[in-house]
């Protein structure tokens, strides 16, 4: 009898230390806890994936993948709402000194993750750091500010070249940082944001949260981020539980009827700020023809198109996204007439030849066979790089062509003075269109400097309904973005992709 006790316990303590290291094992390589129900949220750590993580936290990089996760670890003098409206961050408080001259009071006792506290003299440097070490698209966005200084202790001047009601917004972009002297470290970088990045690899990385953080502290001490490549690997780590929210959701029936499957789950579909349009080159080397361009227009079924994505884009009239500041409500849908464009085509043997980056070649087929079917043959012309595809645009060598247009900032000015505005100066670096209409141009630079919003606002979409009326292009759709979430989790998607922890709490 002893001995068949002891050979019990033996055996018992065995299973025990098996099934504790395996529970180790478990928790160490999926840093999932796995005494939590799958359907639970735990109230201490957060788990999400998207289909890839950046090899570096870099600050200074726009890459939405980037920022989607950056601003936990670094803040801005402002950032955004859910609706992309500027708040203040690191700033009191903000404002106009003349039209060409902001001041910005910084908050008291803000805290770097070394301990060392924020001073304007750390913001002075974080733009110039912007400016020389920022990716292109930074380097842009800031490139109307001339001079940052500290008159005074917290206090911070800003000049502008014109006066620019956007400032608020662009300063958003720029992390305000300390240079990490730790060569080991997992970012170069130190911030002030309400997480600390703690550990990187490959494919996972590890943020915890900052007990000196200056504002609410938020619920989760820790939160990891996956890299997942395989849609069908993020999908199983979903309905199993082992994942807490997934920001990047495929669309494909079979994967979403899974999801659906699963009780314990949300899906939730966001705007993406992203438009999908076809810009017609109105040059001689494209299609001068406006009329031709209104009938190519009118034998487009965006709505069609749109449909193929199952429920995730929406056909537009318009080439601004919704939630957009100049997007107009009240313009009529596009018309869609493919008989009125046979009218105007037939014995007019018109072919186009369409230019697209590789990955959108299926959207240039729909188009195709949509123009095929009012007597246009279109040749599709296949690009395999974004690389080369940037150099056409800036050669202007396409006759027409597929653009996605994101609205980071969510307005879009920059888009007009980019693409639509003809080219001079600082204006049109990609308008491969030939489009110059000098009405269009006034209102683009009205609108950049004036600062009333409500006149600001009405003079974007007097840009937007001439270009509409000049047949520059078909407005196809814009995108939605598709979360999946645990339903204990309290999450409201933001416009901007941005994750922020903060913001992320236990129902």
């Amino acid at each position: 009898m002893a001995v068949k006790q002891s050979t019990y316990l033996l055996g018992a303590l065995i299973a025990f230390l098996l099934l504790a290291s395996g529970l180790s094992a478990y928790m160490y390589f999926t840093g999932i806890n796995p005494f939590i129900s799958a359907q639970q949220v735990s109230k201490s750590s957060l788990h999400i994936a998207f289909d890839s993580v950046p090899a570096a936290v870099n600050p200074y990089s726009s890459q939405a993948g980037q920022r989607a996760i950056a601003v936990n670890v670094f803040e801005g003098l402002t950032f955004t709402d859910t609706l992309m409206r500027p708040e203040r961050q690191l700033a009191l408080s903000y404002g106009n000194i003349s039209p060409t001259e902001w001041e910005m009071k910084l908050k008291p006792d803000v805290r770097f993750h070394d301990g060392s506290i924020l001073t304007a003299e750390d913001v002075v440097q974080s733009f110039e750091r912007s400016k020389k070490e920022g990716d292109p698209e930074l380097v842009l966005t800031l490139e109307n500010i001339s001079k940052v200084s500290s008159p005074e202790p917290m206090v911070l001047r800003i000049q502008t070249d014109i006066a620019d009601p956007l400032l608020p917004l662009k300063v958003a972009a720029v992390p305000i940082t300390k240079v990490n002297p730790n060569p080991e470290a997992p970012s170069p970088y130190i911030g002030t944001g309400p997480y600390m990045l703690t550990a990187r690899t490959k494919d996972r990385l590890t943020f915890t949260r900052f007990e000196g953080y200056h504002g609410v502290k938020p619920q989760y001490k820790e939160v990891e981020v996956l890299g997942v490549a395989d849609k069908f690997d993020r999908i199983d780590l979903l309905t199993k539980g082992q994942i807490d929210l997934l920001a990047n959701v495929p669309t494909a029936t079979e994967q979403m009827a899974s999801l659906s499957d699963a009780g314990f789950l949300e899906v939730r579909p966001v705007p993406s700020l992203e438009t999908m349009f076809l810009i017609m080159n109105v040059g001689t080397k494209g299609i001068p023809d406006r009329p031709m361009r209104e009938a190519i227009s009118k034998a487009i079924n965006n709505r069609e198109i749109a449909s193929f994505a199952e429920g995730y884009a929406t056909p537009t009239n318009q080439f601004i996204s919704s939630g957009v500041t100049g997007f107009d409500a009240d313009l009529p849908e596009k018309i869609y007439n493919p008989e009125e464009s046979i009218k105007y085509v037939d014995k007019r043997k018109m072919s186009i030849t369409v230019s697209v980056l590789r990955p959108m070649k299926i959207l240039a087929e729909y188009i195709k066979v949509h123009l095929k079917g009012v007597g246009i043959d279109v040749e599709i012309d296949e690009v395999s790089s974004e690389e080369e595809f940037l150099s056409r645009i800036k050669n202007n060598s396409m006759q027409a062509y597929i653009l996605g247009w994101k609205f980071d900032m969510g307005d879009s000015m920059t888009f007009f003075k980019s693409v639509i505005h003809s080219k001079k100066g600082q204006y049109g670096e990609y308008n491969a269109a030939s489009y110059s209409n000098a009405t269009v141009d006034a209102l683009i630079e009205q609108a950049e400097r004036e600062l009333d919003e409500t006149k600001r606002v009405s003079l974007l979409k007097q840009v937007q309904k001439n270009v509409l009326e000049g047949a520059l292009g078909v407005p196809l759709f814009e995108s939605k973005r598709l979360y999946a979430f645990k339903k204990g989790l309290q999450f409201e998607p933001r416009l901007d992709g941005v994750i922020y922890f903060p913001a992320l709490t236990t129902k």
